[in-house]
């Protein structure tokens, strides 16, 4: 390391805490600047995190992609919330087996376990329903809707497409 500057050394011993970040589902300059700032990681030049000094630290890890601003494009997005998702899945499961079944009381749980939405803010009932969907994007999933709601506690197989087909639909579409 001899030879670099302080600020590259530094960049260097951020590299696996920004990396770990990343893996998480932070993608964009500001949500990996709300992240460290949460964790309390020190800037190289002391005080808060700022989206440009994120940006200057993945540039010199050559960790942006390309494009402007660190490739925050529409793409770019796209896959961060992919990646936020799949990292949350297992969460979401958990709540929804401990009986927090609709938005409202999953995004009060998530925010009472402190767990960050994907801009490091606080989760609504809007933003857990479009995680609810991108998750039921990904693949097939099997929803029983409670007693006493619509569906009157039907099965319902929720496609990609989410048209919602009802079991003795599916079983007269396949007899024909």
């Amino acid at each position: 390391m001899a030879g670099k500057s302080k600020t590259a050394r530094y960049a260097l011993r951020l590299a696996p805490v920004i990396g770990k970040i990343k893996a998480d589902g932070f993608t964009t300059w500001r949500a990996i600047t709300s992240e460290l700032n949460r964790r309390g990681v020190a800037c190289p030049r002391g005080g808060n995190w700022h989206p440009t000094s994120v940006g200057r630290v993945l540039a010199r890890l050559g960790m942006t992609s390309s494009g402007k601003r660190g490739g925050n494009g529409a793409e770019v997005n796209r896959r961060a919330a992919d990646a936020r998702a799949k990292a949350l899945a297992a969460i979401f499961s958990s709540l929804k087996a401990a009986g927090f079944v609709s938005a409202k009381a999953i995004a009060r749980e998530l925010n009472a376990r402190g767990v960050p939405a994907a801009q490091g803010g606080r989760w609504h009932p809007t933003s857990v329903a479009r995680l609810l969907d991108r998750l039921r994007k990904r693949k097939k999933v099997v929803h029983r809707a409670p007693h006493g709601r619509q569906g009157r506690g039907q099965i319902h197989v929720v496609r990609a497409e989410r048209r919602r087909i009802g079991i003795g639909d599916a079983r007269a579409n396949l007899s024909t």
